[in-house]
């Protein structure tokens, strides 16, 4: 944790070594910019309202689509670490950069920022792979997820069964349907 010395209580921990042992050349023909920390301070107190967050005590969700290390959720979680209300934001990262993931899972963890991390293309929505530190666990966010998921099930009518048209021959009926374990599969029929 910070010392009393200290500028920033959420300091970027991995930024400046990232800099040092990245060439500039590397991380511009990359299309890696990085935002100033003073920008990202002005950001977060333009866009979020901790207090009346706080007031509310109800959870807050933030999505970074082009992360990096994660200063700017780091700008975001300074304004709720006054308060001593980290536990309020649930963020999600997501980076094309495993450099980057990595180094936005350890900031997220270090600073105790309950955090998703999604290394993957925010254009293309492709995803390489994906981490919840322990702080998203401690806050019970999967539980969270799980519930509002069967909640908004619930909210849902079942769906009317129309019958299906009948093919030409040599063509093949596609169809699809939730297995067990919840995921959609093709069913050709």
């Amino acid at each position: 944790m910070p010392t009393s010395s200290s500028k920033s209580a959420t300091r970027n921990l991995t930024h400046s070594y990232y800099c040092e042992v990245q060439s500039k050349f590397t991380r511009d023909t990359g299309g890696e910019f990085y935002i100033p920390q003073e920008i990202g301070e002005l950001m977060a107190k333009i866009t979020v309202n901790a207090e009346k967050v706080i007031a509310e005590g109800k959870p807050v969700t933030i999505c970074d689509p082009a992360s990096g290390s994660g200063g700017l959720i780091l700008s975001v979680a300074e304004e709720f670490a006054r308060a001593k209300a980290v536990d309020l934001i649930r963020v999600t990262c997501q980076d094309i950069s495993k450099a980057a993931c990595d180094m936005a899972y350890i900031n997220m963890t270090l600073w105790g920022i309950p955090a998703r991390i999604i290394w993957g293309d925010t254009l293309r929505t492709t995803v390489n792979g994906q981490w919840e530190n322990i702080h998203w666990h401690r806050v019970g966010e999967p539980l969270r997820e799980q519930l509002h998921a069967l909640m908004d099930l619930m909210k849902t009518e079942p769906a009317k069964v129309a019958p299906k048209p009948k093919t030409s021959a040599g063509e093949r009926d596609v169809d699809f349907r939730t297995n067990d374990a919840g995921q959609q599969e093709w069913v050709f029929e």
